[in-house]
């Protein structure tokens, strides 16, 4: 039983608000799409394992930065805290364009969200598992009412610039390591990371290649809204932590940027919601995963020649995308 929570729990944060671009992703990619989400799944799994192991070995009980901090030291814990922060407030950002763009207006969304934040309704974690099967059963049945099959191999565009922002939006629809620590032992969490990475990538295969996210309709609006309400909460609890204690923020500013910071972004900052998907999975999501691996490295003492080859070239594959992303901002 145990084994099958951990796969919602870890299933209702990856999946959010970053399906609903992999259909355009995948209309001007084409067989990229399909070669970046093989490749960054089997990389999201295999370092979503290796950051159970930096779990236990620091035996931290607080969120990544922590653990990185115990790991590589006080230096690095800051820069990660730092990106950290940031990918937190991206995500809310980005959740925040989406409804905007899907529903035509986030008023309503943040008015249930905001009673929830502000009254500390925490239990509502406790609904997490239920949340989540509301929620696929939403995606069978818009996958299924959906009349559009299109594999679209070739793709419109093969520009470097789509691919570098494709590279980031899809890295950040695979995320899931804020939900990690929570992991049931009893559970398996290794397979469960193994399972659910690989039916995650099945879910998005399909729902990128039969859903029109431009053809709006009922069903379409109730997985947009639970999508973004499964994440979205306990995305904004961990925030509002991470200002009270890592930033040393009192509560009640802590709370009010919590609830206000995503909305001034949003409504005045970047507009796009493939964008900021883009930025907060390719720079501060990448950023994230190299120092995760470099904690990996430190605390292992013995590494299979397997291990080294996978560890150092994602380094290597996430350190030139992240920059590749931030010049792409600019130019």
């Amino acid at each position: 039983m145990e084994f099958f929570i951990n796969i919602f729990l870890l299933t209702g944060t990856i999946i959010g608000a970053g399906i609903f671009s992999l259909p355009a992703i995948l209309s001007h990619t084409g067989v990229y799409f399909y070669l970046l989400l093989a490749g960054l799944a089997f990389i999201s799994a295999y370092l979503g394992i290796k950051y159970r192991f930096l779990i236990n070995k620091t035996k931290a009980d607080d969120q990544m930065p922590a653990y990185l901090s115990k790991a590589l030291g006080k230096k690095w814990g800051t820069t990660s805290l730092i990106l950290f922060t940031l990918s937190l407030i991206g995500a809310l950002t980005s959740y925040l364009l989406l409804i905007q763009e899907q529903l035509g207006s986030v008023y309503l969304f943040l008015g249930l969200t905001w009673s929830i934040l502000i009254l500390d309704l925490k239990q509502i974690k406790k609904f997490d598992s239920i949340l989540t099967i509301c929620l696929m059963l939403l995606v069978i049945m818009l996958i299924v009412s959906s009349k559009n099959i299109n594999l679209n191999i070739v793709g419109t565009t093969t520009s470097i610039k789509y691919l570098i922002k494709a590279f980031g939006v899809i890295l950040f629809s695979l995320t899931g390591f804020s939900v990690i620590p929570e992991l049931s032992k009893s559970g398996k969490p290794n397979l469960s990371i193994k399972t659910t990475y690989f039916l995650v990538s099945i879910i998005y295969i399909i729902f990128a290649s039969t859903v029109n996210t431009e053809d709006k309709n009922l069903i379409l609006d109730s997985v947009v809204f639970f999508a973004v309400i499964t994440s979205y909460i306990p995305m904004s609890f961990v925030l509002e932590e991470v200002f009270i204690k890592d930033l040393k923020i009192q509560k009640t500013p802590a709370k009010l940027t919590t609830l206000i910071l995503p909305v001034i972004i949003a409504f005045y900052g970047i507009k796009d919601f493939i964008t900021a998907l883009s930025i907060t999975g390719g720079v501060f999501i990448a950023l994230l995963q190299i120092l995760i691996i470099s904690a990996y490295l430190k605390l292992k003492k013995k590494l299979l020649i397997s291990e080294k080859i996978i560890l150092y070239l994602s380094i290597g594959v996430f350190a030139i995308a992240s920059l590749a992303e931030i010049i792409l901002y600019f130019i």
